[in-house]
């Protein structure tokens, strides 16, 4: 075991997220967490196909109307931002 807790012959596993909300905000988030190491980018979910769009052309990945349908793709956690909350 390292000096960390991890067993240097362990794989390393990928975080699998998901963001909720496509707008201005929620695409952001999904480009910052595209490019994280470590950290797969799932999908988007937004009810807007617009919404979802974009962010697939911003990200590459998957997007989905539903949230049961990103949860059945499997994620480790997701990434919400309320429409109402201020961004400030």
């Amino acid at each position: 075991m390292s000096s960390k807790g991890f067993d240097s012959g362990e794989a390393k596993r990928s975080l699998r997220v998901g963001v909720v909300g496509a707008g201005v905000m929620g695409s952001n988030h999904a480009r910052v967490l595209a490019g994280l190491p470590d950290t797969t980018l799932v999908g988007v979910v937004d009810p807007l196909p617009a919404h979802r769009a974009r962010a697939t052309e911003l990200t590459g990945c998957r997007s989905f109307a539903s949230l049961a349908e990103l949860v059945a793709e499997g994620i480790d956690c997701r990434d919400h931002r309320r429409a109402d909350a201020p961004s400030s």
